[in-house]
């Protein structure tokens, strides 16, 4: 799908995360960790749409411990990286968690042009979609973003989990449960 300047065999971060693809609305989202997401119209058998978005430099650190394959658990993280970088697509949009960044991207299904972007500030990953809203989950909370323009979507910014307990696993939404 892409012609890359390095292979995968030299980009550690690349080669760590999960480029699941998604699908709706006769679009397959294809994210490539490698700067670069792309809309396939799975009728037409064509490409739709290429979002590309600025990489951001690893550090040092986090390149060693790549390198030597440590895992942190999410609520001591020592880097600024999405958990999970599974495009979640819901009401028209996808939003991207790219390992390679830390903004949340929402971006048109159908065209694939930035609607908007955010920092993703303590947000570990994308839990859903719904009603209008997409759920960030953080390692002592959980907080809503308007999906039409990324405006806080609750009086109360953030509600936070209960005491000694840590998100893990992924969300699952049916029916708004």
């Amino acid at each position: 799908l892409l012609g890359l300047e390095q292979s995968i065999g030299l980009d550690a971060v690349r080669r760590r995360a999960g480029a699941t693809p998604s699908y709706d609305a006769g679009i397959l989202v294809c994210p490539t960790a490698a700067s670069t997401v792309i809309g396939i119209d799975v009728v037409k058998r064509e490409f739709a749409w290429v979002y590309r978005y600025p990489r951001e430099a690893v550090s040092p650190a986090e390149m060693r411990a790549i390198w030597q394959n440590q895992v942190q658990a999410p609520a001591s993280r020592a880097n600024d990286r999405w958990l999970d970088s599974v495009a979640v697509i819901g009401e028209g949009r996808v939003f991207l968690t790219p390992p390679e960044s830390s903004e949340l991207h929402c971006i048109d299904l159908q065209t694939g042009k930035q609607v908007w972007k955010r920092r993703q500030g303590d947000s570990l990953f994308v839990a859903c979609v719904d009603q209008g809203n997409v759920l960030l989950v953080g390692p002592d909370g959980v907080r809503a973003l308007r999906v039409a323009d990324a405006s806080p979507a609750w009086q109360q910014e953030t509600v936070s989990l209960p005491s000694g307990v840590m998100p893990a696993g992924n969300g699952y939404l049916s029916e708004g449960h």
